[in-house]
């Protein structure tokens, strides 16, 4: 029996990190791999390539920096992963000359890259164009500044540099201007101008230097404070290091729920330190892990997430990740198996996660079996809608209706009114769709009856059809489009309860079946067949048939959604999930080449962050707005089957 996910219901938990892991690391969740996909076994030119460092944009596009030899023999100093193939970048100023090796060392909420050039030069860039502004001090005596580091944390973006004078200058980057910060100043004590951070919070800035002062600037205040190797307790002395190559440079990041963590690159080894705000010091957190674990490195995502990277004696690696909700989890299967790991990047780690390692480019989707609640396990559900107390309302395939509650997990069975039509709507029997209106009605087909339904008044009304029908839509209050005899539509006025007509121009026979019937924001009808794709526009009266010929995988189309952007998803027989703009008429094919579970498409819904659902004969996967697949789900994550039919999907 085929069978149907009701809906998926993230349920983020885990446990709060005690004082001593090293005895209740055991107790911590587990995340687990759905999959891993070694990009650098793919067959493309820049796959090989030996890359140091990533940064991941708003769109999910990955722009990594080559390693250094590659950069002097090459002299390509950017590259670009889009979930799909690696490309060398080239950078351009306004004046169409090209920046020098350049490097993303932040991105802004609104998308836009900071950067240096050549290590020295601070440029804005435009991901999409690659222009970039460079001229952007007030004063031009600064022109010559050195960028030492970009923070762009809680909407607010500055720039660390080196004066002439060599003393520490902070700028405030705001309308493409840096503005100077005149009551923040600090003399520069080391050479070493590769190793500085720097860290917005809500009120603070925190900036690190290669000989471990940790600056913190109160911006409100216009005070700063400065920690040095005296406040930093560790179980033994703890000493500069002398350069050592591969080792990450000293950083600060904060979890969540306000915590620092300090990770030093010590003569003595790494340090993996916390800001204790009673003592207001940093406290070595040695005690707090396994003593086989040597602590490697810090990452975060763009949720707000941070992972913690170790290594076992054994050469094995380890990771804890700090969620957003305060819970730990231990993440150490996701990352098992890999060697020299140099970066992780994410929107989400919870998700999915990029690797750079030694060998490449590596991608693991994310596993966790407490993702997915089930309700009404062993019956084929066919559709679903909300009621106005947000219990769902089900329809199953043979065994009647049945209501669901989202607070208590209680299904119960559902009498709906007879509505005076036999059968009556509320019988067995299948309702492939029910489709809400914006006065809080709901709308669905029974046998040979278009059916209205108020859940508020339990009343109805009904309109009766020249046929049995499975499909249809609501183009306004007063139109809808029925499908019937598989292949064929007819339009119903709803005032007048009778068909009527539109000219010739508007397509009504189709030689394939009818899958759906979207009517856009727009106003444009799309009806998605077994022979192509047809757009009709009712009010100039025209119909246009789109197939393999204007660039589509298939013919054969399946579903469809449209998004946010007024962009349709199209679902396929055999060609995987088609992304098509109407307005620059741009197709884009996501398949199993770039990590579809199955070309056959089946249902399609999109989530309140613009996230794409998508059901195929082998599991559902959630697939990022720019069209990158970020995880899969099937019956070892805990769903009912592999295998979804083409009914609606449901969104609480």
């Amino acid at each position: 029996m085929r069978e149907r996910i009701l809906f998926l219901l993230l349920i983020i938990w885990g446990c709060a990190i005690p004082g001593a892991v090293a005895q209740q690391l055991q107790a911590l969740p587990k995340l687990e791999r759905s999959y891993l996909n070694t990009f650098y076994k793919e067959n493309d030119p820049y796959s090989k390539k030996c890359f140091e460092g990533t940064m991941l944009d708003r769109k999910g596009r990955l722009w990594l920096k080559p390693c250094g030899v590659d950069i002097l023999i090459n002299s390509i100093g950017l590259f670009q992963f889009d979930g799909y193939s690696f490309q060398p970048i080239e950078a351009f100023k306004e004046d169409g000359s090209i920046l020098d090796i350049p490097w993303v060392r932040a991105v802004e909420e609104s998308g836009r890259i900071l950067g240096t050039e050549s290590q020295n030069g601070f440029f804005v860039m435009d991901p999409d164009t690659r222009i970039s502004k460079t001229n952007l001090f007030t004063d031009n005596a600064l022109q010559t500044l050195r960028t030492l580091a970009v923070s762009t944390e809680y909407g607010k973006s500055h720039v660390l540099g080196m004066k002439q004078d060599s003393t520490l200058a902070l700028f405030r980057l705001e309308n493409d201007q840096l503005t100077p910060i005149s009551s923040f100043r600090h003399p520069i004590t080391s050479g070493r101008l590769d190793s500085y951070f720097m860290r917005n919070e809500e009120e603070e800035i925190w900036i690190g230097s290669p000989d471990f002062e940790i600056i913190r600037f109160d911006t409100k205040q216009l005070e700063k404070k400065v920690y040095t190797l005296k406040d930093f307790k560790t179980k033994g002395p703890i000493s500069v290091p002398v350069s050592k190559d591969n080792w990450p440079r000293p950083r600060i990041f904060f979890n969540a729920q306000g915590d620092a963590y300090l990770l030093l690159p010590a003569g003595e080894g790494l340090q993996l330190l916390k800001y204790d705000p009673v003592q207001d010091h940093f406290a070595t957190t040695a005690d707090q892990f396994p003593d086989t674990w040597q602590v490697q490195d810090i990452f975060p995502d763009q949720a707000g997430q941070i992972c913690l990277l170790f290594m076992a004696r054994s050469g094995d690696y380890h990771a804890l990740l700090s969620t957003s909700s305060g819970a730990w989890f231990d993440y150490s299967e996701v990352i098992a198996g890999q060697k020299e790991i140099r970066s992780l990047a994410s929107q989400n780690f919870m998700q999915q996660v990029f690797m750079i390692t030694g060998k490449g480019l590596v991608t693991a989707g994310i596993r966790n079996q407490r993702l997915i609640q089930q309700t009404l396990q062993g019956k084929w559900i066919s559709s679903m809608a909300q009621l106005p107390d947000r219990r769902v309302l089900i329809n199953t395939v043979r065994d009647g209706w049945f209501t669901y509650n989202q607070e208590t997990g209680e299904t119960t069975a559902f009498k709906g009114p007879d509505c005076h039509i036999t059968p009556p709507p509320f019988g067995k029997g299948m309702r492939q769709q029910i489709i809400p209106d914006d006065k809080g009605r709901l709308w669905l087909l029974s046998h040979s009856h278009l059916v209205r339904f108020d859940p508020r008044t339990q009343s109805c009304k009904t309109y009766p059809l020249k046929t049995r029908s499975a499909l249809f839509a609501l183009v306004r209050d007063d139109l809808a489009i029925i499908q019937y005899n598989r292949a064929e539509i007819f339009f119903l006025d709803l005032k007048m309860n009778k068909e009527v007509t539109f000219g010739p121009g508007v397509q009504r026979s189709f030689q394939g079946f009818v899958r759906d019937i979207l009517v856009a924001g727009n106003g444009i009808v799309w009806i998605p067949t077994n022979n192509g794709l047809w757009r009709i526009d009712l009010e100039k009266e025209q119909s246009e048939k789109l197939s393999t010929e204007q660039g589509f995988s298939d013919f054969r189309f399946t579903s469809i959604w449209e998004d946010q952007r007024g962009r349709l998803w199209l679902g396929t027989l055999l060609g995987g999930l088609n992304l098509y703009d109407p307005k620059s008429k741009t197709i884009k094919v996501i398949n199993k080449g770039q990590g579809l579970s199955s070309n056959t498409v089946m249902s399609i819904i999109e989530d309140g962050e613009g996230d794409i659902w998508v059901g195929t004969e082998y599991g559902i996967n959630l697939i990022s707005k720019e069209g990158v697949v970020l995880n899969s789900f099937h019956k070892e994550d805990g769903l009912t089957s592999d295998v979804f039919e083409r009914f609606d999907p449901f969104k609480d």
